[in-house]
């Protein structure tokens, strides 16, 4: 059975127990101190709590500073914790035991001092081996008031006092990777509501009913149906199959857009608006099935006991993308390379070369050092190819020609 006796309240069975109610007053609650036996220790102005640790009489002592000078070192030393970061543990473990020999003040002040130089060095910098020695510098002596923030709180603050005053310099440093406004970013949406305003039409817009997008672009299919003659847009990183609508009398045009950044809007817009032609070329196949891709959907990795580790040989045969639709006669939507434009362009006079590196070259690369992007092999020009493009159209554009 259940324990059915009438239970003792907290002040029944702590007599000195008191309500969390009754303290929010008081910035913080250590001891409750009986006054007529607290002897000499000095007690905060609500004449109960003690303090901890205990001021001295020295003027000097930075407990006994005034409320105004504490909190604007407090602040100081919380502003100065927006510096960059970068290299703070390094920094803090280096800098902060020389406050011992020569004073946090000094200390702080010789840093901030430096940590502002490295800042405009690394804003005037003009080679990246500058920029990043700047930056470095930076973050090793920024790091001071970041990791050293709570030796200047445990001086200044009694033990009571503390929580509130770390929470407050954290805050900064919290909140310093936020303290600068975000790059622009031009959406669609406010591109296309600029164009429509200075033209004098209409912008008609549905955020309501966005459905997730799939590999098979299913969900695109009901969005096509309510469309009327205009051209698509996707954004995506990868392929995107397009079969289940692309036919469909109400697509006009599809832009792979992929992820166009920042200015995404106004890039979009000038391509539906004429005032840039499109120069874009599809960077691989688009198929109409997705079993179109047979193996590459399903790549086999190299072996670790490999000398060419993590690089294929390929030993099924090279089919990567196009390959693999010209080996098996394989129809795709949209071949490798494709791409349409406001005008026309002639290719004439193409020239292709080797160079003496490439005449000799072996079938795989030779040993050599592995840099950024694989063996410094791989990067060896092999042939020179030229060729002339004339715009024979209308409309101002560029051209990408591609092997």
């Amino acid at each position: 059975m259940d324990d059915l006796k009438p239970r003792q309240s907290l002040d029944e069975q702590v007599g000195d127990a008191a309500l969390s109610s009754d303290l929010k007053d008081s910035e913080g609650y250590i001891a409750q101190v009986d006054t007529e036996h607290h002897g000499n220790l000095k007690l905060a102005r609500d004449g109960h709590t003690v303090l901890v640790p205990q001021p001295s009489d020295d003027t000097r002592d930075p407990l006994n500073w005034s409320p105004v000078k504490k909190h604007v070192i407090r602040f100081i030393v919380s502003f100065a914790a927006f510096l960059p970061d970068y290299g703070s543990a390094v920094g803090a473990v280096t800098l902060n035991p020389q406050a011992t020999p020569f004073t946090r003040f000094i200390l702080l002040s010789c840093e901030v001092v430096i940590a502002t130089a490295t800042a405009a060095w690394s804003a005037a910098a003009t080679t990246f081996e500058s920029f990043m020695a700047a930056r470095i510098l930076n973050g090793f002596f920024s790091t001071v008031a970041q990791g050293g923030g709570l030796m200047f709180i445990f001086d200044m603050f009694f033990f009571h006092e503390r929580a509130r005053k770390i929470y407050i310099w954290a805050a900064f440093i919290i909140l310093s990777p936020a303290s600068m406004p975000p790059a622009y970013i031009n959406s669609p949406y406010s591109a296309f509501q600029q164009r429509v305003m200075q033209d004098g039409t209409f912008l008609y817009w549905d955020f309501e009913s966005q459905d997730p997008v799939y590999a098979n672009a299913g969900s695109d299919a009901g969005i096509v149906h309510k469309l009327i003659f205009y051209p698509m847009s996707i954004h995506k990183a990868g392929v995107r199959l397009v079969d289940q609508w692309i036919d469909h009398p109400n697509v006009t045009a599809v832009l792979f857009a992929h992820l166009p950044g920042q200015d995404a809007g106004s890039s979009l817009a000038e391509i539906i608006y004429r005032d840039q032609s499109p120069s874009g070329r599809l960077p691989y196949t688009v198929a109409k099935n997705e079993s179109d891709y047979g193996e590459l959907l399903m790549p086999v990795t190299a072996d670790n006991a490999s000398n060419y580790y993590t690089s294929a040989n390929f030993t099924e045969g090279v089919y990567i993308d196009y390959r693999r639709f010209d080996a098996f006669n394989i129809t795709p939507r949209y071949e490798f390379g494709f791409g349409l434009s406001y005008t026309t362009f002639e290719y004439s006079g193409l020239h292709l070369a080797l160079t003496s590196a490439g005449a000799n070259a072996p079938v795989l690369p030779p040993p050599g050092p592995v840099t950024e992007g694989r063996q410094a092999s791989l990067w060896d020009s092999i042939a020179v190819v030229s060729e002339d493009v004339e715009n024979s159209g209308a409309v101002a554009a560029s051209a990408i020609p591609q092997l």
